[in-house]
């Protein structure tokens, strides 16, 4: 047994601070494996590319605008525009782009307030919608020749 004078002397307590202490962490080191990666091309000497997972990234949705763009397109190649050379002539080298350079962006502009116009006063459904398409075009049509007169 032991006495209490022992005890005094064998009394090893360690007082224990009372406020809290922040103590800084140091940065973990990187871990580095030892020996080859596997199919390191080791036996073969050639030489591995590794590549990273590719990830997908979710589309936003299309514009609602979008599809009515495409039909506008769609006109000038396959619709109405095929009698001035559809996708078989280039797009810039057909007539309206002979038209723009003798008459000026007021050709096409004006052809685009005359199917505007027919469109309102004179159609109905589909071909409303046609006329209204038509107009879009020759838009287009007035802002790529005054791009080509910046050029």
């Amino acid at each position: 047994m032991v006495n209490d004078a022992m005890q005094q002397t064998l009394d090893l307590s360690i007082p224990i601070a009372t406020e809290a202490v922040s103590l800084p962490v140091p940065p973990a080191a990187p871990r580095r494996k030892r020996g080859r990666p596997k199919g390191s091309g080791k036996a073969t000497g050639k030489k591995v590319v590794r590549t990273r997972p590719s990830v997908v990234k979710p589309q936003p949705p299309e514009h609602p605008l979008t599809a009515i763009f495409d039909a506008a397109i769609k006109q000038v190649t396959k619709g109405k525009g095929v009698r001035h050379g559809g996708d078989s002539v280039p797009f810039l080298d057909q007539p309206w782009a002979h038209y723009a350079q003798m008459h000026g962006r007021g050709f096409l502009t004006g052809q685009a307030a005359k199917k505007l116009e027919e469109a309102v006063t004179t159609k109905e459904g589909e071909a409303y919608v046609q006329e209204l398409l038509g107009a879009m075009v020759y838009i287009g049509m007035a802002v790529l020749h005054k791009q080509g007169e910046r050029k």
